[in-house]
């Protein structure tokens, strides 16, 4: 762990292939369409991609060239965190408004105003949210890189093999 409480990561293991760009594609698309190489994208951020799952967010395992091995990282996918994002600041006004007309009428004893429920509503709800997103994006992140160290063998195991089918 580190100062800040972040997990410390080993980097994902890199893979050393003697077959060309074009060839390393031809294979994973092969693998790809066998369905064991979820979400396998020619191209993109570096040679290719796949999913990485994550529990919350997921991310992508993207795969770059460096000479004679491939070398991989997880990368985020912003869809879902925008989404998200956006649902919170939408779901925050009509809250409020529900909760204190709620608290009105089915409690007789309640009589804050309505600034008043705003500010108890807004301590409940908004302050909490940083430290949820904060957990849930290590959370993913972690699963994530758990889900890239189990397919970076299958591609490896899917190169070597053809690598040495070829060689016979």
């Amino acid at each position: 762990m580190t100062a800040d409480n972040a997990p410390t990561h080993q980097p994902l293991p890199a893979i050393a292939t003697s077959l060309n760009d074009a060839d390393v594609i031809a294979r994973l698309l092969s693998l790809s369409k066998k369905g064991k190489l979820a979400g396998f994208v020619p191209g993109g951020r570096g040679l290719f991609e796949a999913e990485a799952y994550g529990t919350v967010f997921d991310y992508r395992l993207v795969a770059h060239r460096e000479k004679d091995h491939l070398r991989f990282e997880v990368k985020p996918v912003w869809k879902l965190p925008i989404i998200f994002g956006i649902v919170l600041v939408l779901a925050a006004g009509p809250g409020l408004w529900l909760t204190h007309s709620m608290m009105v009428t089915y409690f007789s004893w309640y009589t804050l105003s309505f600034l008043w429920t705003a500010v108890w509503y807004e301590i409940l709800t908004i302050v909490p949210i940083p430290w949820y997103v904060r957990r849930e994006w290590r959370r993913s992140r972690e699963s994530a890189i758990e889900h890239a160290r189990e397919t970076i063998p299958r591609i490896e195991a899917a190169l070597l093999a053809i690598t040495a089918a070829a060689k016979v």
